[in-house]
């Protein structure tokens, strides 16, 4: 394949640009096929940085999630629409690798390596941790060049876990409520939320909490999110499960879906998985879909990877439990028991959902595990999985049992509407949850 001139690059952008502006937003199967040549242009070049980048995240701590991706097609024509003055040949983000880091003293580590690597340059340096954009985002980027290479650049994105976290959680709430958050910052009062998800919690006003919990219960966030969990986890652990035939393989295509499973495909080379990212792309412009690399992958790095497009599972349920049950503290020392109750309800509505999910998963686990599959390494996977999740939950009802015993005088009346009020919600929230 030979490469495309600049002239051409820029050519191509603009005719894209406007099949758009014709109203049709049709882009024709032959500029199709030149941006597919334009994007693997980058192929060499970001598996050189990889390898780079994946050697000095190796060297700080070897359980830092590593990946890379060329930006995808529909990414490219919708950045396109969206600048109008923009041209494709100087858009510096075509490829780009991640790197999810434990927290930020990791992040500036990693940095500081990449600074004195002399295999790369840095180009370009945006430090969206130390002054996050309006929304609450937080990542570092970086545009790396090959020291030896021919200018080509590739976006390196240095962030910690709960940076990462809070990003996917943008990308699943604008497919579960079909907004625009990320792409037009709508609507507002989702932007809002979102924004406040990204402030420490001891940051937040008595009055910016309330404003969380009370878009959750407006939106009915957590259940609209769960549903869709619960819809699919099943079935992408399943496939997970068939994929370990192909233990070698290290890219992944994954394909979010409005109304069904994830579909995961997996690929031992690069050409082959384009070829087929391509084409399922060109049967389908609309598909919402991710090629990855992630070497040795396990379930867990994929799924805190792409959350966004697994679908499956995201620490954000997690992390409400862990809110509710301080805002359940916080009601108890104050004897309010309105807020008691709004609170230790919603709590229970949440940890029943991930009960319900938890047994769906160890049944689905009893049935697929044989004699002959029990030892095999995706299986002891799911199993310890499974127990960490059961410890978490088990753990999660310790520190509330504290909550009681360290806030409640036992002979006190508010302590008995609360135990009263606690029995009628429990029976109410797990009566669909069998104890076997």
């Amino acid at each position: 394949m030979s490469e495309l001139s600049k002239n051409q690059i820029r050519k191509l952008g603009d005719r894209i640009r406007e099949a758009y502006g014709d109203g049709t937003g049709v882009v024709p199967q032959e500029d199709l096929k030149l941006l597919q040549d334009y994007r693997l242009m980058f192929r060499d070049t970001i598996a050189s940085v990889f390898d780079i980048v994946y050697k000095d995240c190796q060297s700080i701590n070897k359980k830092i999630i590593v990946t890379y991706r060329i930006k995808r097609i529909e990414s490219i024509i919708g950045k396109l629409k969206r600048m109008p003055d923009g041209e494709l040949d100087r858009l510096i983000d075509i490829a780009g690798c991640r790197c999810i880091l434990s927290n930020n003293e990791q992040v500036y580590r990693l940095l500081n390596k990449l600074r004195g690597n002399p295999q790369i340059y840095i180009k370009k340096e945006i430090d969206y941790i130390e002054k996050p954009q309006a929304e609450g985002y937080k990542s570092i980027h970086l545009f790396v060049g090959l020291a030896n290479g021919d200018g080509k650049l590739v976006e390196v994105q240095l962030r910690n876990q709960e940076q990462h976290n809070w990003a996917t959680l943008v990308e699943i709430t604008d497919f579960v409520f079909e907004t625009k958050l990320k792409e037009y910052k709508e609507p507002s009062d989702l932007l809002e939320f979102h924004r406040l998800l990204s402030v420490s919690e001891q940051d937040l006003t008595p009055k910016e909490k309330k404003r969380i919990f009370d878009t959750i219960k407006e939106r009915n966030y957590i259940n609209k999110i769960n549903e869709v969990f619960v819809r699919n986890y099943i079935d992408v652990r399943k496939q997970w499960m068939q994929l370990q035939s192909y233990s070698k393989n290290s890219f992944y295509l994954i394909e979010a879906k409005r109304n069904e499973s994830p579909q995961i495909d997996s690929y031992n080379s690069f050409i082959e998985a384009e070829e087929a990212y391509f084409e399922r792309f060109r049967q389908n412009s609309n598909s919402n879909i991710v090629l990855t690399n992630i070497p040795h992958a396990t379930y867990e790095q994929i799924s805190v990877a792409y959350s966004n497009y697994m679908l499956s599972t995201h620490s954000f349920s997690n992390d409400c439990l862990n809110r509710y049950q301080r805002q359940i503290r916080e009601s108890l020392e104050r004897r309010d028991y309105i807020s008691y109750v709004r609170y230790y309800s919603q709590y229970c509505r949440t940890l029943a959902c991930s009960l319900k999910l938890l047994k769906e998963e160890i049944d689905t686990l009893n049935k697929n595990v044989t004699k002959e599959n029990k030892h095999k390494i995706k299986v002891k996977e799911w199993i310890k999985d499974i127990d960490n999740k059961v410890n978490t939950i088990v753990n999660k009802q310790k520190n509330l049992s504290n909550i009681y015993k360290n806030t409640l005088n036992r002979n006190s009346f508010f302590y008995y509407y609360c135990s009263i009020t606690t029995k009628i919600i429990n029976r109410r929230s797990f009566r669909h949850i069998k104890n076997d």
